[in-house]
Formats: structure tokens, C-alpha cells, sequence
């Protein structure tokens, strides 16, 4: 069901982690492995998350990192407006309305030492759109940034096998080691879910 049918954005993500549980357990795994990262990146880390949801994978990151400095990002206002009052109109969160498909990404900044997405990039066009992603998010992480992006791996049936938008975790992990990014690998799979992390250069 889309985000239009539920009366808060919470109530929507409860109904996406109904319909594909998997997503729970990668939650918890998201948030463990980005703490790993950020814990040992820097003092004072540049996080980025490309589609927002209802902002608690960031709340948990942002209760765990005082000095961190965070950026959301999504092509819905009412995620945006929804995320901007759970964190209270915080000073270390800036709010970005952005079309990931879109050739630039004009507001989002760099310097990232993560960057993280959950089943998000499969709703942006393909594999040349997915690839364009990728190489934006390589664009803007800092020497040794992270860049961590959890979606679907499997095709559905009401996908157009002539455009296709999810793919096998090796495609991905193929794209990564072609734009550039170093240590391109599966982290974990459950489900229809995978996780996938890369690095850019030192």
C-alpha cells in the first residue's frame, strides 16, 4: 500500500515490515554495522541517509553520536515534515527534498563518512539509474567513507522483465568494483532483502 493510505508515516513502515519481515532483523544488523563504522570514522562524522522513511534508523544513530552531523534525504515532503518534528528541529540535521534519479544531486552535500539506504534504490529507474546512484554516492564520501545500501535482490512478479529494478548481489557488487569503490561485498541476506556495503578509496 502506498505512503498516501496511512494516516502517519510509522503506520506505513509497520505495514512494510508486516509484509516483508526480513526487514527487522536488517534494521537492527543496519544499525550495528553503521555504529561499527562511525564509532571508529571520526569525532565529529557526516552521516547521510537517502530515503528518510520515518527517521528511526537515523534517531538511533543520532541518540548514539551527539557530535555527528546528519543529512536526510527524500522525494516526499510529508517524510521530510514527519522526520523534521521527531527530531525536534535539531541543528545537526539537515532536511533534503532530492529525486534520486535525478542527474544532480544539488543540495546533498559531501565529505559523507556513510551513507546508507533501505529499499530505496530500487525504485529509481534501473540499472543505469542504480548505477548513476552509486556513483553519486562515491562522489561524496569522505577517503574511506562507507557506503551501505540494503534493498531487494530478488525480481517480483508485477516487475517488467524488460526493465528490470532489482537485482542479484552480484550486479551489485559488479557496478560497485566498476565505479571505483573498493571491499564491494554482501554483509547479509534474509529473505527477498540483501545488505551491501563498499568503500571509496583511501
Amino acid at each position: 500500500m502506498p505512503l498516501e493510505d496511512f494516516a502517519v508515516p510509522t503506520d506505513w513502515i509497520v505495514d512494510l515490515d508486516q509484509r516483508w519481515p526480513e526487514r527487522v532483523a536488517l534494521k537492527t544488523f543496519i544499525v550495528d554495522k553503521l555504529c561499527e563504522h562511525i564509532a571508529a570514522a571520526s569525532d565529529s562524522p557526516r552521516i547521510l541517509e537517502l530515503g528518510i522513511g520515518d527517521g528511526d534508523l537515523m534517531l538511533q544513530l543520532y541518540d548514539q553520536f551527539p557530535a555527528a552531523e546528519f543529512v536526510a534525504v527524500d522525494i516526499k515532503t510529508v517524510l521530510l515534515d514527519f522526520v523534521v518534528e521527531r527530531f525536534d528541529r535539531s541543528a545537526r540535521v539537515t532536511f533534503v527534498e532530492q529525486d534520486l534519479s535525478a542527474d544532480q544531486w544539488t543540495a546533498v552535500g559531501n565529505g559523507f563518512d556513510v551513507i546508507y539506504s533501505l529499499q530505496s534504490f530500487h525504485d529509481l529507474g534501473g540499472e543505469e539509474a542504480l548505477s548513476n546512484s552509486y556513483q553519486r554516492c562515491l562522489d561524496r564520501l569522505a577517503p574511506n567513507g562507507m557506503m551501505l545500501n540494503t534493498d531487494f535482490v530478488e525480481p517480483m512478479p508485477q516487475d517488467d522483465p524488460q526493465r528490470p529494478r532489482r537485482f542479484a548481489p552480484d550486479v551489485h557488487i559488479r557496478m560497485l568494483t566498476s565505479l571505483g569503490f573498493r571491499e564491494a561485498k554482501m554483509l547479509k541476506r534474509v529473505g527477498q532483502l540483501a545488505c551491501l556495503s563498499a568503500r571509496a578509496g583511501a
